[in-house]
């Protein structure tokens, strides 16, 4: 993620600044810097946009199976991450995969996310862990995974459980 408003965060803020300090009626300077602070906007949103469409081509051409988390995004955004999950896009990101996908005849998942970084990828075993713990320990199976790509597969299992539900375990 290339985190498009956070790197103009600054120039965003200069340019807010320079609104506020012009007066309120009667002068064109201020409708200048409104111009200034929504062109900077656009800025972002086109480099956005053009990221996520990049992107989302390029996953769609190298794979015949997109499997993803169905997020509650809006809830999401409430916590601690909420800037960072809306400079990723991640809902646009999610429709654009799943339209071009679509398109491209592949197929596209969206996965109950529950208990997907507790469950083992490998033996199934519940697995508690908080937050802040990023590596993944199987006490039976003895796997170590990061926590992250644990739940990454985790997700393509249940994935393909819902595509091909006798064949995997």
């Amino acid at each position: 993620n290339p985190c498009f408003f956070r790197k103009a965060e600054k120039k965003l803020r200069r340019a807010n600044r320079n609104v506020h300090r012009k007066k309120k009626l009667g002068g064109t300077n201020r409708n200048k810097a409104i111009y200034v602070v929504q062109k900077i906007y656009a800025e972002i949103t086109d480099k956005r946009a053009n990221f996520i469409h990049h992107l989302s081509k390029r996953i769609v051409n190298e794979n015949q199976l997109i499997v993803v988390e169905d997020l509650r995004i809006s809830d999401m955004v409430r916590g601690h991450f909420g800037k960072s999950i809306l400079d990723a896009a991640w809902g646009q990101f999610i429709f654009q995969l799943s339209y071009k996908a679509e398109d491209a005849g592949c197929t596209f998942l969206k996965i109950n996310p529950y208990g997907t970084s507790q469950t083992c990828s490998q033996c199934g075993a519940h697995v508690p862990k908080i937050l802040s713990m990023r590596i993944h320990k199987c006490p039976n199976c003895k796997v170590i995974l990061d926590r992250d790509h644990n739940a990454a597969i985790e997700i393509l299992l249940r994935g393909l459980d819902i595509l091909y539900p006798a064949t995997v375990g």
